[in-house]
């Protein structure tokens, strides 16, 4: 079982594709991505592999940033994902 293990976490940590885990309308987890471009108490656009992840809100706050992780907490209202596939 534990070397299934491995290769699955192999295979996730190889993807390209970001993770958006959205709890409630309070957090936003985002996992691969690449970077913030815009922020501000109403709007956050973090970068991802193809294009980009916004998210609106109120009393919008980076709680986590790291090379893998980026957590936004507020009143969230949407999320929108922009795709800029070439």
């Amino acid at each position: 079982m534990k070397k299934q293990f491995h290769i699955l976490q192999s295979t996730i940590d190889q993807c390209k594709t970001s993770l958006i885990e959205i709890i409630c309308d309070r957090r936003v987890l985002i996992e691969r991505h690449r970077g913030i471009s815009e922020y501000s108490n109403r709007r956050v656009t973090v970068k991802k592999h193809q294009g980009s992840i916004s998210i609106n809100g109120e009393h919008l706050q980076l709680t986590l940033i790291s090379d893998e992780s980026v957590v936004v907490t507020g009143k969230i209202h949407c999320v929108e994902l922009h795709d800029e596939r070439e």
